[in-house]
C-alpha cells in the first residue's frame, strides 16, 4: 500500500492508471517485493536492506501508534470482510462499518434480578473498564462481530485523541479466534503473536520473539477483544481452561472480552466476570438497519 501510495503521487506514472483494482495493485506489490528479495541477494542489496530494517525498527517504537491508527479507520472499512477497497459488482455498494452499525441491546445475566437491556457499546467499554474477563453471547445475526469492531474502533480512537495520559486509556488489540486462537494459551503470547502478524502487514519485517517492538508497555492499559470465539472446535472443558488461564494472566491493566454464540459459553467462569446476551432487534433497530 506504501509503494502504491508512493507511485501514485508521480503524475508522470500515467502508465500505471490502468491498475485500478486492488487485486491489480497486489499484484504489482508482488511482483516489486520479489524483485526486491532478488536485489536483496546481492552485495550492493543487503546493504540498502540493513539501512531500511535500521529505519522501519526504529519507527517500531511508535509500532503501538501505528496499531491505532488502523484500528481507528475501521469505521470507514466495508461492513463485511473489514475491507478498505470493494470492487463494487452486481449492485453491491460500498457500506462502512460506521453508516450502517446498528448498535444492539445487551441484557446482564445472573444476579437476583433480571437487569434491563442497554445499549451495547457504553455498556460493554465500562464492564470491560472495570472487570478482566467480560463476556459477550448472541445469535448468528444479532451484530457481535460488528459490535466488536465498532468498540475496537472507538477505543483506538479515544487512545490517539484523548488528552488524559495512556496509562489511563485502553488500547485495543483485535483477535478473530478462528485465526489466531488455536493452541495459545497465553494471553501475553497472543497479544504478540497478533501485533506481530500487523507490524509484518505493514512493514514487511518479521520480528523474533525477542524483539524490543513486540514488548507491551507496563504502562498501557491493554483490551483484547476475542471476536468468534465458538468458532474454534474445543470442547467444554477446553474452552473453560482456556478462558480461566487468560482470566489469571489478565490483571488490572490486561482484560479481556470474549464474543461468542450462546450454546458455546464456557461455564464455572470467575464470578467476576459478568456475562451479557444481546438481545434480537426490535422494529425500531429493524428500521434503521433498513434506513441505512
Amino acid at each position: 500500500r506504501a509503494l502504491w501510495n508512493e507511485l501514485t503521487v508521480h503524475q508522470e506514472l500515467e502508465q500505471l492508471a490502468w491498475l485500478k483494482s486492488a487485486e491489480e495493485r497486489r499484484g504489482v506489490e508482488r511482483q516489486f517485493m520479489a524483485l526486491w528479495r532478488l536485489f536483496c541477494a546481492s552485495p550492493e542489496g543487503q546493504a540498502l536492506e540493513a539501512e531500511v530494517k535500521a529505519a522501519i525498527q526504529s519507527d517500531g517504537e511508535h509500532l503501538w501508534d501505528h496499531l491505532a491508527r488502523h484500528y481507528a479507520g475501521w469505521g470507514r472499512r466495508h461492513v463485511f470482510g473489514n475491507l478498505s477497497e470493494f470492487n463494487e459488482a452486481e449492485g453491491v455498494v460500498f457500506m462502512p462499518l460506521e453508516d450502517v452499525y446498528v448498535e444492539p441491546w445487551v441484557r446482564l445475566e445472573g444476579g437476583s434480578a433480571a437487569s434491563e437491556a442497554t445499549k451495547a457499546l457504553s455498556t460493554l467499554r465500562d464492564a470491560a473498564s472495570k472487570h478482566r474477563l467480560t463476556v459477550v453471547s448472541g445469535a448468528m445475526g444479532f451484530g457481535k462481530t460488528l459490535t466488536a469492531r465498532m468498540l475496537v474502533t472507538e477505543w483506538a480512537e479515544d487512545w490517539m485523541e484523548a488528552q488524559k495520559p495512556r496509562s489511563e486509556r485502553w488500547m485495543p488489540v483485535y483477535v478473530s479466534c478462528r485465526e489466531r486462537l488455536e493452541g495459545v494459551t497465553e494471553l501475553k503470547s497472543l497479544i504478540c503473536e497478533t501485533v506481530r502478524e500487523y507490524w509484518r502487514e505493514i512493514s514487511g519485517d518479521d520480528p523474533e520473539d525477542d524483539d524490543l517492538r513486540l514488548s507491551q508497555p507496563d504502562d498501557y492499559r491493554l483490551v483484547v477483544v476475542l471476536d468468534g470465539f465458538d468458532e474454534v472446535v474445543m470442547s467444554e472443558a477446553e474452552r473453560t481452561k482456556l478462558l480461566r488461564d487468560y482470566y489469571r494472566f489478565a490483571s488490572g491493566t490486561r482484560h479481556v472480552v470474549v464474543f461468542t454464540r450462546p450454546g458455546v459459553v464456557p461455564t464455572g467462569l470467575p464470578a467476576d466476570s459478568p456475562m451479557f446476551t444481546v438481545q434480537e432487534f426490535g422494529e425500531a433497530e429493524q428500521d434503521e438497519w433498513l434506513n441505512h
